[in-house]
């Protein structure tokens, strides 16, 4: 293989919603790309089906050297998508030709990759959702050929699947007959019974065909080119070069690509009147999100302050500890802090912490909370006298509130004792940026607390928890072999010992796993209930290291412990948690 030395960049230009996304990829790939290059934004045609181009649009795409090129779509009328074929189709004297979808962004230099040597390169596709091996099949015999051996693992959870790609962004030789190839694939497969899934996804499925009839030999790009930003949140150690962002609400929600928009845009201002006639794109430029421009004041508050360059743009907490360790109470504290955040328990987590093998989705709720945060809009919080509740068996309802913080990068955490504490290796995986904020407490006032709070405390019947529960989908074997064992226990007072041993095992292995218990943003911080109540400012110290919380909205005194309620335990509690509890609530410096 030569080393290729030049790209054509073709995307689709259609009339509507399209126009700011093509003009705001066109506009990063003229500001970034450091090869020999040529832009081609593809006019779907006719102009009675797909609309004409807004004047100010064509001009700016001839103001970045765009060539535009009329497209005609030619797979089928009720497929839009099949505009991108005939975008591999158009002619250039570059060594590739790239497809990139519109909403994408380049976010740094790119002057090629060996990957793109590859007669094709693409990335896999995200998420399996075509795995059956009679789909496949079929795909490939409706071109007359055999299903190959191939595998490919898509690129959020690594399931390996027949070769399947992501059609966001597609690299491939122009002189290879690859554009005819997938053209007469879509057609084939679209006319091939038994087949589903095609709408939306016909490009993707024909795609690997047409690689196989033509017998190429191709690349797997890695995330960095075509990053999912609409599943993953972006992690600021490793960014994404090629960020495929999809719609304006999560572009919005990532600093990192509201601050290149807004460059963009100071850049160029006709780019800049069209964001700001967007009501979609418009906060883009309001908002108190990224860091190049000062949002406007709030009503009896000082303009938000930009992000410091030298701390990460969105520092997160994820807190958990057994439940009744004092999380509320340490949410309160935090939440003190003129810019910090903290959400108590909120229903956006529980869906990924329950559905998902990585939780990635519970990462792009914290972003998306960002974004509103800093947009000025309503959000959910568990709230007591207008403030975030420290008991939640007092205040365990979802209020609408209005945070107020002074810089774009407040410190955003989230409570979740039994959903966090089950899923701490992969919520790692999720979000290794974050800081683990874990709260113990010794099992005598833990127990009692449950004995007298939540009914499902005070019962532990593991069995119906999705939570903390055999209900867990993603239990490791270990896990459910030691909830099996919990469920199994009849009598309440000794499954609620077995149930507390099992979650401070839970948290021994993840200070294994971070390196200790004071690890930092490195790893894991755990919190006694203790020093959380009588020495709680060298917690917040542990905490906000690193990070930018504000000065105090109110003050934070130590206070005295409180016993729990202990008249609680019977004696049948009381000899299940010296049996049980007390050996591993030691290696936690719990057992008093």
């Amino acid at each position: 293989m030569s080393k290729v030395r030049s790209y054509a960049f073709v995307f689709v230009c259609q009339a509507g919603v399209l126009e700011n996304k093509a003009l705001l990829l066109a506009a990063s790939l003229k500001r970034f790309l450091r090869c020999e290059h040529e832009l081609i934004a593809a006019v779907p045609s006719p102009a009675a089906r797909w609309g004409t181009l807004a004047a100010d649009t064509t001009a700016l795409l001839h103001d970045l050297g765009c060539r535009i090129e009329p497209i005609t779509n030619l797979v089928a009328d009720d497929y839009p998508i099949g505009n991108k074929i005939s975008c591999m189709l158009l002619k250039t004297t570059m060594d590739r030709l790239v497809f990139i979808d519109s909403d994408i962004l380049l976010t740094g230099p790119f002057d090629g990759d060996p990957a793109f040597d590859f007669p094709v390169a693409a990335k896999a596709v995200d998420l399996a959702n075509l795995t059956e091996y009679r789909q496949w099949r079929r795909a490939y015999a409706a071109m007359k050929l055999k299903l190959p051996d191939d595998r490919v693992a898509s690129t959020v959870y690594g399931q390996l699947v027949h070769p399947y790609f992501n059609a966001g962004l597609i690299a491939a030789d122009p002189t290879s007959g690859f554009g005819d190839a997938w053209l007469e694939s879509c057609r084939r497969i679209d006319a091939k019974w038994g087949v589903r899934l095609k709408r939306p996804h016909l490009d993707q499925i024909a795609l690997p065909v047409a690689i196989k009839k033509l017998k190429l030999p191709y690349a797997c790009l890695d995330e960095r080119y075509n990053y999912p930003v609409h599943i993953k949140a972006i992690d600021y150690a490793r960014p994404p070069l090629f960020a495929h962002y999809h719609s304006p609400p999560v572009l919005r929600r990532e600093p990192m690509l509201v601050d290149l928009a807004r460059d963009l845009c100071n850049e160029r201002p006709a780019l800049k009147q069209r964001i700001e006639a967007d009501p979609e794109y418009a906060p883009l430029l309001t908002s108190g999100v990224g860091g190049a421009v000062v949002a406007p004041a709030a009503a009896g508050t000082a303009a938000l302050q930009p992000s410091s360059p030298h701390r990460t743009p969105t520092p997160e907490l994820i807190i958990t500890g057994f439940p009744r360790s004092g999380t509320s109470y340490l949410c309160n504290l935090l939440h003190r802090y003129e810019n910090c955040v903290v959400l108590n328990e909120p229903d956006g987590i529980s869906r990924p912490l329950r559905k998902e093998l990585i939780p990635y989705g519970v990462g792009a709720f914290y972003r998306d909370q960002r974004r509103e945060i800093l947009e000025r809009r309503p959000i959910l919080n568990k709230l007591k006298d207008g403030k975030v509740t420290d008991e939640t068996m007092e205040a365990n309802e979802q209020t609408q509130y209005l945070p107020a913080v002074t810089s774009r990068d407040f410190v955003l955490g989230v409570k979740s004792p039994l959903g966090f504490l089950s899923r701490l290796p992969a919520m790692r995986r999720a979000m290794p940026a974050a800081k683990l904020i874990v709260c113990i407490r010794n099992p005598f006032d833990v127990i009692a607390s449950w004995k007298t709070t939540f009914s499902h405390l005070l019962s532990a019947d593991v069995k119906k928890m999705s939570h903390g529960g055999l209900r867990d989908p993603f239990l490791s074997d270990r896990q459910r072999r030691a909830l099996v064992d919990v469920g199994q226990l009849k009598n309440p007072a000794w499954r609620r010992a077995a149930w507390w041993r099992y979650l401070a095992d839970q948290i021994l292995d993840a200070v294994a796993m971070s390196g200790g218990a004071n690890a930092g943003s490195a790893g894991l911080i755990v919190v006694p209930y203790t020093q959380a109540v009588t020495d709680p400012m060298s917690v917040m110290g542990r905490i906000f290291e690193g990070f930018n919380p504000g000065t105090l909205r109110e003050p934070i005194e130590p206070s005295t412990v409180r016993a729990g309620k202990r008249d609680a335990l019977d004696a049948e509690d009381l000899q299940a948690i010296r049996a049980v509890c007390l050996p591993t609530a030691a290696l936690l410096g719990v057992a008093q």
